[in-house]
């Protein structure tokens, strides 16, 4: 599965119609947009979603908080910290809970974000991680170790008002730019 956002050509197509050697570098100038994107990914995760009046995301679970401490040493349950294994208790998650950030354990989620897709009228930005989907749209039938682990919706990839102003005054440069060359 894929999360994906597409500018479609279509719309700016016509434009570039009228210049033939404009309509040549169409598909380069689609592409211009995309480090405005991830800039965006950037963005949303250090604010671990909250931006541009966006909802922030979730707070990570009780069981992935433990799974993260279990990663980094020591048995189920057990969390090792100067090479001593200490049980966890519900006090050491919400103090580490409080510490970890949001869809950021190893950082390849953020890292998958790029172009996946390209044609002659369209560019497609997304992540091809099946998990990235399961964070963007949520997921309530998700189990782990046969038990239910529902995940919560977590839009990484989203546009917010702010942002489509943005993104038409960098298309409307970029075209100006082309045009006037």
């Amino acid at each position: 599965m894929t999360v994906s956002f597409e500018i479609q050509g279509e719309l700016i197509k016509p434009v570039f119609g009228m210049v033939s050697e404009i309509q040549d570098d169409f598909l380069g100038l689609l592409k211009m947009p995309f480090s405005w994107f991830y800039r965006k990914i950037d963005d949303t995760f250090e604010a671990q979603g909250a931006r541009d009046g966006h909802d922030k995301w979730q707070p990570l679970s009780d069981m992935t908080t433990a799974l993260r401490l279990v990663k980094r040493g020591g048995a189920y349950g057990t969390k090792k910290k100067y090479g001593k294994s200490t049980l966890i208790t519900k006090q050491m998650l919400m103090a580490e809970k409080r510490n970890m950030a949001i869809l950021q354990d190893t950082g390849q989620l953020k890292r998958s974000f790029r172009v996946i897709r390209s044609d002659d009228d369209s560019v497609t930005f997304g992540s091809t991680l099946e998990y990235a989907a399961k964070h963007q749209f949520g997921d309530p039938t998700n189990t782990f170790e046969g038990e239910s682990a529902p995940i919560p919706q977590r839009e990484m990839l989203f546009v917010t008002a702010n942002d489509r102003e943005e993104l038409l005054d960098l298309l409307n440069r970029t075209l100006s730019r082309v045009i006037n060359k």
